[in-house]
């Protein structure tokens, strides 16, 4: 007679385990294929923490009897819970040979697949799913997922589409459909969605930043900092949250706090490449450049075929000055992305700064892959001959190199009939009393109407005629001064400066109007400059533009040497006046700034403090663009002391070889 095992349920819930399991082996001895034994053993040794041996009686009961759904049942519940998902898989398959038309099951190995990394056989079993019930939401759900996860965008939309219908009110879905809409280039399709799943669940961290995605697009900086902010307020430990705030505080006046952001990231991921992509940005907009480098080769470290990684590191190397290395990330990256016109502006400015000037010129035509001044119905302008018509050139970038590329129009003679030059308002009067015979009009908001005349059949932007004209670097060297100062205004600034007597006149500006942190790549403060005004024999002139009044008091009176500083001339908005006033000065000192344009392009002699990294010094030991200059060099990280040092020394020699003004 066969051992009665009803008493087991007794044992069971008194946990007496050992006499279960006594009782269990007894009637496994009596008869090997009790599967009621086998399955009593599994639930003992389950409740013990046995869970292999527990998973053992099960596969043993469902070999011996395929037929019994309810042991295999026990089965896929004890896999799940055990993490075993190929084990999973085959009990679900066992299952579906008994019930085949209950899309759950299909559903549920769908998902096993999934974790198993087998997204295609998932979605065939999703897909059946469907077949069996075409509302059946989880398989929508878990397809639509799947399908996004493999780039099948519409499809993924399709999908979560279906979800939405089977299942109102489901924001994971809307958040799936919006991030597929985005990917197909839907933007404010994908904002609905996400606003939608907001309206429902103003939980979901991913709605907020699939919502800070779309502002992202839309250069909307405040928006998108403020829903990154958000996701991270509700997953303060989401490595990913905490880079992608790394990088949207890149463009806030919290700057100098993103850094931190991508640290906390990479301490709970230090495998998250974008966080430490993120960090290399982030330092490189601090001027951290060295540690910029380090987080930039980290970062390729953790992925080295990301082509955009390849790029900012070339982009760190570059802030460096090691423009050689830079140039073979940046070519890597471009291999990759070819269209990335970030990664060719900064091969551009590479090749420019290491002197590779047409390769540069060619490379820095990507500045106008977003649309750059090409907003009028007409073609850019490739150096063919307009024997009729007029070309449109247009101004573009700072006041500076405006009054450093106007020097060009003058190339274009016998190659167009006729020009309009669109330019800064300031300079205006400048640029029509040095050329003449050629028309300029004033930027403005909405454009001129000039702009619109049926006579313009093309147009390039000022920057570009070096190469579409095909200048090297001796066709961009200037030899003469090439802007006119009003004759009448000149002989004021002259009449102003007499009582200077003299002594060599030296002009000094020291900085523009950038702010920090990038400003320290190019510019100094006056406070630096103590070796210079210290030289004897000097009458400093101020050609520093906005209120620099504290600081020219400072240097009177902690050095006791007075600036001359014409007060009542606003050397930012009058450029006519800082123009006659650079022209009756006998040398400039300067950084990069407006002042020492004007005054080189009057033909003063320029003595240039730059960095090495300045890709419009193209490499070379005097700025090209100044008919008499000289360069003093900082290199990449130095500080300015060493080129202040020796500008010092230059004009202490200077005065000693001239004399005064009159013996030079």
């Amino acid at each position: 007679m066969a051992i009665d095992l009803s008493t087991a349920t007794g044992l069971l819930d008194r946990r007496s385990w050992p006499e279960a399991r006594t009782l269990a082996l007894n009637a496994l001895a009596e008869d090997p294929r009790r599967v009621e034994a086998m399955r009593l053993l599994a639930v003992v040794s389950e409740a013990e923490g046995r869970l292999e041996d527990a998973d053992r009686f099960l596969g043993e009961a469902v070999a011996a009897a395929p037929e019994d759904g309810s042991a295999v049942d026990e089965l896929i519940r004890l896999s799940h819970r055990r993490g075993d998902f190929r084990r999973l898989g085959d009990a679900l398959l066992v299952r579906l040979r008994i019930s085949p038309g209950l899309p759950a099951l299909w559903n549920d190995l769908g998902a096993a697949l999934e974790r198993l990394d087998d997204q295609s056989q998932a979605t065939s079993c999703y897909r059946r799913a469907i077949a069996v019930d075409p509302i059946h939401s989880p398989a929508l759900r878990n397809a639509a997922v799947v399908a996004y996860r493999l780039d099948r965008f519409p499809e993924a939309l399709r999908l979560a589409r279906r979800a939405l219908v089977a299942e109102t009110g489901s924001a994971q879905m809307l958040v799936v459909g919006g991030h597929a809409q985005q990917k197909l280039g839907d933007t404010a399709g994908a904002a609905a969605s996400y606003r939608r799943a907001l309206a429902l669940t103003p939980t979901e961290g991913s709605a907020w930043e699939g919502l800070a995605a779309t502002r992202r697009r839309a250069k909307a900086d405040s928006d998108v900092l403020r829903y990154v902010r958000r996701t991270v307020s509700l997953a303060p430990f989401n490595p990913v949250a905490l880079g992608n705030l790394c990088e949207a505080l890149r463009s806030s006046a919290e700057l100098s706090s993103a850094p931190g952001y991508g640290r906390q990231a990479l301490t709970l991921d230090p495998g998250l490449g974008v966080a430490a992509n993120a960090l290399s940005v982030a330092f490189g907009d601090v001027v951290e450049d060295q540690l910029s480098t380090t987080w930039a080769r980290r970062a390729l470290h953790i992925d080295p075929a990301d082509g955009e990684r390849m790029i900012n590191l070339g982009i760190a190397l570059k802030a460096q000055g090691l423009f050689r290395e830079a140039q073979r990330e940046l070519r890597a990256g471009l291999e990759r992305r070819p269209d990335d016109a970030n990664g060719h502006m900064a091969l551009a400015t590479a090749l420019l700064a290491s002197g590779v000037v047409k390769e540069g010129l060619a490379e820095y035509e990507w500045r106008h892959a977003s649309g750059f001044h090409d907003t009028l119905p007409v073609p850019r302008w490739d150096g063919r001959p307009i024997p009729t018509g007029t070309l449109l050139v247009r101004g573009e970038q700072g006041v500076g190199d405006e009054i450093m590329f106007i020097q060009y129009i003058s190339r274009l003679k016998g190659k167009v009939g006729k020009i309009v030059v669109e330019c800064d308002g300031r300079l205006l009067s400048i640029f029509r009393r040095s050329y003449p015979g050629v028309e300029f009009i004033g930027r403005s908001t909405p454009p001129d109407r000039r702009l619109a005349a049926a006579d313009i059949v093309a147009q390039i932007s000022l920057m570009s005629l070096p190469h579409v004209l095909g200048f090297d670097i001796s066709d961009l060297s200037s030899s003469s001064a090439y802007l006119v100062p009003d004759p009448g205004l000149r002989a004021k600034m002259a009449a102003r400066l007499a009582v200077l007597g003299d002594r060599l006149r030296v002009g000094i500006a020291w900085r523009s109007r950038q702010q920090p942190p990038l400003s320290r790549r190019i510019h100094t403060k006056l406070s630096e400059w103590t070796p210079i005004l210290r030289v004897g024999g000097v009458s400093f002139v101020n050609l520093q533009y906005s209120d620099v009044g504290a600081e020219l008091a400072a240097v009177r009176d902690q050095l006791g040497i007075g600036i001359a500083n014409l007060a009542d001339l606003d050397l930012y908005e009058d450029l006519e006046g800082g123009l006659a006033l650079g022209s009756c000065v006998d040398l400039v000192i300067s950084t990069v700034t407006t002042s020492h344009c004007l005054a080189a392009a009057a033909g003063v002699e320029i003595w240039h403090l730059h960095a090495e990294i300045d890709y419009l010094g193209f490499g070379e030991r005097r700025y090209i663009f100044c008919p008499r200059s000289r360069s003093f060099l900082r290199s990449a990280g130095e500080s300015w002391a060493r080129p202040i040092r020796e500008i010092a020394d230059a004009l202490r020699a200077r005065v000693g070889s001239a004399g005064s003004r009159n013996g030079q």
